[in-house]
């Protein structure tokens, strides 16, 4: 435990002063997952997104007000400057505002909550079924949009459907919980694979399959980092529902490990040749021991869990950069595509890694504690 607390340390420190790539973006690069605003926490998109939410959770866990000054203090900076276009991506640093805000209470950030609302309620492109059509920022200008015409992306369960989820708890607002269910429920019919048990990175409704069939690992992380969160933030569940979710996080949970290849996965799940990835594997782990540790879990593969946060931890240089992440993914038809992403320190990775560790921490408390 010491040397994961110490490893936690210097991997948020290293969160805060991540620089730009210096790699060029070109339309090369970009094939290659090079995209500037990935960066660094300096934009607003969903990598910091993802490391905001991360930042909070250490909050949470250490009422350390020095965390919420910073975010406090990031929003304001973005807010200033002028945010990007509103899309499927953006809307991940709101859930982290939704969250502040219940202590903050600060007007300015429930109007541009409302604001995010009302976009994916009303605005937001729809796919065939009504889904969630995965829009992102434009490749060089944020301001505008990425269309991905009637596409569906796993990602969109994390990104957008976690704060509609949390948003229509904490505001009672039946809107948001009927449609954050009805995305989770149309993503799960189109990309849980009952067969693998894995779910697939994305569908086209135009080209009616799968792209290049991939079950990539950063994506599955997404779902099963996300089921739990969405179980825990969403307020109006029936039974049966959590009953379906659970059955089928189960079930991609013990597809997951038995993929497990020393303690991480391929960045494609079930293409071994292809490169180990840590950013997927520390969002399956954390998903994992997140589930275990509210009790959506009964039991737990405590060899595969130790297999793993040793092998992650195996992947913390000593500045605390976490090794071996895949830059920007999006939906390719080939799967040679997944392996040629580039691999360099990003936002989302030392956050993934910071989940994990801290879910890992509580999971080791609460075993200690029931051996008394």
């Amino acid at each position: 435990m010491e040397n994961v607390d110490k490893k936690l340390e210097v991997v948020m420190n290293r969160l805060f002063h991540l620089k730009e790539s210096d790699t060029e973006q070109t339309i090369e690069s970009e094939k290659r997952g090079i995209f500037k605003r990935d960066f660094g926490m300096n934009y607003f998109d969903w990598p910091q997104g993802i490391g905001l939410y991360a930042i909070y959770t250490m909050y949470e866990e250490t009422k350390d007000s020095a965390y919420m000054l910073y975010l406090d203090q990031w929003f304001q900076k973005r807010i200033k400057e002028g945010l990007p276009s509103k899309n499927i991506n953006t809307t991940i640093p709101l859930l982290t505002l939704a969250r502040m805000n219940e202590e903050l209470k600060n007007p300015q950030y429930e109007d541009l909550m409302l604001q995010y609302r009302n976009f994916l309620l009303y605005d937001l492109p729809r796919t065939q079924e009504r889904g969630f059509e995965h829009i992102t920022s434009g490749k060089t200008n944020a301001q505008e949009i990425g269309r991905h015409e009637q596409q569906l992306w796993v990602d969109t369960i994390f990104m957008s459907c976690l704060f509609l989820a949390f948003y229509g708890s904490s505001h009672q607002d039946q809107e948001c919980l009927d449609e954050a269910k009805y995305q989770m429920d149309l993503h799960l019919k189109y990309l849980f694979d009952e067969e693998k048990r894995l779910m697939y990175h994305g569908y086209s409704f135009l080209r009616k399959d799968h792209f290049a069939g991939a079950f990539w690992a950063r994506g599955n992380a997404w779902f099963t980092l996300g089921l739990p969160l969405f179980l825990k933030f969403h307020t109006s569940l029936d039974s049966k529902t959590k009953e379906l979710y659970l059955r089928i996080l189960e079930q991609q949970i013990d597809a997951l490990l038995s993929y497990q290849d020393g303690g991480m996965w391929h960045t494609l799940i079930d293409e071994p040749t292809y490169y180990i990835e840590t950013s997927g594997s520390a969002g399956i782990l954390g998903g994992i021991l997140l589930a275990y540790n509210e009790n959506y879990l009964k039991t737990l593969n405590t060899f595969k869990i130790e297999e793993g946060i040793k092998a992650l931890l195996n992947h913390i240089d000593e500045e605390g950069n976490v090794l071996d992440v895949s830059c920007g993914t999006g939906i390719a038809i080939t799967k040679e595509a997944y392996g040629n992403i580039l691999k360099k320190p990003m936002a989302y990775g030392q956050s993934l890694m910071i989940l994990c560790l801290l879910e890992y921490q509580k999971y080791r408390k609460k075993i200690n504690e029931k051996s008394y």
